[in-house]
Parts: structure tokens; C-alpha cells; sequence
């Protein structure tokens, strides 16, 4: 419940469903954020949006540097980063 309370008090009502879509439609979701906490809480609050479906895919709600690849993970995601993630030089994904 305190999860989703971080969600609306961070959150626009606009931004919440478009994370809900997203999730419920399996799509990758990238949190970006200087809280850790606050990735916590939000990561956590879309998967509880989704009941009485569940959130099977990767769910990283804190990702640590060492992994800051699997960013470009071919697969649905819920992931949380530091802002600092998107300032350094990141792998060329494309193919």
C-alpha cells in the first residue's frame, strides 16, 4: 500500500497508466531515478497494479552497475537506474 502511495504522489495520473499499459502489455519499463528507495517503491506499485495478473518477466527494481547491460535485454523488464547509467558510454544495441 505504501508503494502505491510513492506511486501517485511521484507520478501524474497520465504517466501511471501509461506504466500500466506497458506492463500489462509486457513491454520493456525503465525507471530512472537519484532514490533508490523511491525505485523501489515504484517498481514494486506497477506490479501491484497489475492483479490479479502477475509480473512473470525480469524485475530489477534497483539495478546494480556490474549489470547495467542488461538494459539491452531482448526481453519485457522493470528496471531501475540512476540517472549517472545514461551519462556513461552504453553498448551499441542495434543490429
Amino acid at each position: 500500500l505504501e508503494s502505491i502511495e510513492f506511486l501517485f504522489r511521484t507520478l501524474s495520473v497520465d504517466n501511471i497508466i501509461e506504466l500500466w499499459a506497458r506492463a500489462i502489455l509486457e513491454r520493456k519499463i525503465l525507471l530512472i531515478s537519484k532514490h533508490p528507495a523511491l525505485l523501489n517503491h515504484i517498481a514494486m506499485a506497477i506490479t501491484s497494479l497489475l492483479f490479479p495478473f502477475k509480473w512473470l518477466n525480469v524485475l530489477i527494481p534497483i539495478l546494480p552497475k556490474t549489470f547495467k547491460d542488461y538494459i539491452g535485454a531482448p526481453v519485457p523488464f522493470i528496471i531501475g537506474i540512476p540517472p549517472e547509467f545514461l551519462t556513461e558510454k552504453q553498448p551499441d544495441f542495434s543490429f
